[in-house]
């Protein structure tokens, strides 16, 4: 658990009170002690912004073979120990536990650095049934394109609506069909703005062996929130 110990970045304050704990030489963190550390890690303030977001631990369960008809791909699946989800989903209880990571396999990116990552957030609105409202299944595709024509990796993770759920998304949608505007209709539910959780990401890419990656997005948050969870970010590319 040595990534989760990691300082936080620049532009990232830690909460003062934050103890360091002791460790025997010669013996590892047990679960509590582990996650006594992460707990104090929880709050954190992303230029002025508090969010709560922590790396998790996670544990590889399966790859298999993905064929698409945007390429040959390779699946491979995680999941979050079961001793950290309930830190995982305090912000909001519609995260997933499981997460997937798709590569090509005539590119792999084991063991490298520099690695292009595509963070992808779930879209099912866009993803599956084709929606216009939301733009995550045109850079989901694009995301796949890439990967298949110049390798790296995506990290897909189950955060429906920047993490408030499915049926929270829809009503938004509603919201927006009576007019409201975008921006206003999450607060209007007594919902997050955003409550995306990142915490997965550095322990995906170490059991990978990855050890720095160039982020595919627009977001500048996002960047901010990778980098504080411990992963060196060498550059980004932006989805056009």
């Amino acid at each position: 658990y040595e990534y989760m110990l990691n300082a936080v970045e620049k532009d990232v304050v830690v909460d003062e009170e934050q103890e360091q704990t002791t460790k025997v030489e010669g013996t590892g963190p047990t679960a509590d002690e582990t996650r006594n550390e992460m707990e104090l890690e929880t709050k954190m303030k992303v230029k002025g912004m508090e969010v709560l977001d922590m790396p998790m631990p996670t544990s590889y369960v399966a790859e298999t073979n993905l064929p698409t008809d945007a390429g040959h791909f390779r699946m491979r699946a995680y999941r979050i120990d079961e001793e950290f989800r309930d830190l995982h989903t305090q912000r909001s209880e519609h995260i997933g536990f499981e997460q997937v990571v798709l590569y090509n396999p005539k590119k792999s990116p084991f063991g490298k650095s520099g690695v292009t990552l595509r963070i992808h957030d779930q879209c099912i609105t866009s993803e599956i049934f084709f929606s216009n409202r939301r733009d995550g299944g045109d850079k989901f595709k694009k995301a796949l394109q890439y990967v298949d024509e110049h390798g790296g990796l995506i990290i897909y993770l189950q955060q429906e609506g920047r993490g408030v759920g499915f049926a929270n998304n829809m009503a938004t949608h509603a919201l927006q069909d009576e007019g409201m505007d975008i921006g206003d209709t999450n607060a209007h539910l007594g919902l997050p703005d955003d409550c995306r959780q990142y915490g997965p990401v550095p322990s995906i890419l170490k059991d990978l062996g990855i050890d720095s990656v160039k982020l595919m997005t627009n977001n500048p948050l996002k960047i901010q929130k990778v980098t504080a969870l411990g992963v060196q970010v060498d550059g980004t590319m932006p989805m056009i």
